[in-house]
């Protein structure tokens, strides 16, 4: 797979509560996933994808970002994959406000179909799924749980040197 090494995404960004607690479980997560030779990175903001592989440049991306509104999301449980970049996470409820916003930043950069998935991670890397679950068994109790979105973010991915970096954050 040819990825490109900088990318930009939209990542909704949390009030300070929910912040706070999101941080408090990535800790923890990072924690209990934590084994000597295994990859695990979990420093990168806490955050929830909106839509990746925008053009950061796009005149219109700031109007189109401020059209959105503070909204809620909530949370299905602790899951995990065997996938470097989806290992461990907080699986969203797909709620049709949610895949509305997704869709409209797809319909902008003129994309169809892009599948949305919408997660917290709280790790990456590549973890034994013995170590996941029992790391879920350890954690607080999280199904149901809403979340406040109200700042919406332009990040950069360097998924190839492990990096992220908030360029510009909106108030929502």
């Amino acid at each position: 797979m040819n990825k490109k090494i900088i990318t930009y995404s939209i990542w909704a960004l949390f009030n300070d509560a929910d912040e706070k607690f999101l941080k408090k479980i990535k800790k923890l997560a990072n924690f209990y996933l934590s084994d000597p030779g295994i990859t695990n990175i979990s420093d990168f903001p806490i955050h929830m994808t909106i839509n990746s592989n925008i053009d950061k440049n796009s005149k219109r991306l700031k109007q189109d970002i401020k059209k959105i509104r503070k909204f809620e999301i909530r949370a299905v449980g602790y899951f995990y994959k065997n996938i470097f970049f989806k290992s461990f996470f907080i699986k969203i409820k797909a709620e049709k406000n949610l895949i509305n916003i997704s869709n409209f930043f797809n319909t902008k950069k003129n994309v169809k179909n892009e599948y949305f998935s919408p997660h917290i991670s709280l790790c990456y890397g590549n973890q034994k799924n013995k170590i996941k679950k029992c790391s879920i068994d350890a954690l607080p109790i999280i199904k149901d749980k809403v979340f406040k979105i109200n700042r919406i973010c332009i990040a950069m991915n360097d998924e190839k040197n492990f990096k992220w970096k908030i360029i510009k954050i909106f108030k929502i």
